[in-house]
């Protein structure tokens, strides 16, 4: 009787939900991420201390303040990074993804940048991100 009660029901096991066990994103990417982010502002508003150049997010407005595009960066991305506000943990695979877009817009505002200052005479109308 004893042994009847011990033996395993597989009918029962199967009912049992089964996790996985999500690996949230290390440290590194974290601040990868941080490091872009604070790059496309640095490249950004260098940009647009000519006056050629414009922002093209229209939420910022043309000319935006150094203190509007923290301000607009921390608004938007602190409930993504922050693990309360956000139910779904974030991974490596999560922050590659946008630190490969982050690292584009960088490139682009780098780019700009470059061009502008190269041509500071004729300073063409030029868009940043």
């Amino acid at each position: 009787m004893i042994e009847s009660k011990l033996k395993v029901n597989p009918n029962r096991l199967e009912s049992i939900p089964q996790f996985d066990f999500i690996e949230p994103a290390h440290w590194t990417s974290y601040a990868a991420s941080f490091a872009l982010q604070y790059a496309d502002i640095y490249y950004t508003n260098k940009a647009l201390q000519y006056q050629c150049v414009r922002e093209v997010n229209p939420v910022l407005g043309k000319r935006p303040s150094w203190n509007r595009l923290v301000a607009h960066k921390a608004i938007t991305l602190w409930p993504v990074y922050h693990p309360n506000l956000n139910k779904y943990t974030l991974t490596d695979k999560d922050l590659n993804q946008v630190n490969v877009f982050m690292t584009i817009i960088v490139m682009h505002n780098k780019r700009i940048l470059e061009k502008v200052e190269r041509n500071v005479d004729l300073c063409p109308r030029i868009s940043t991100l």
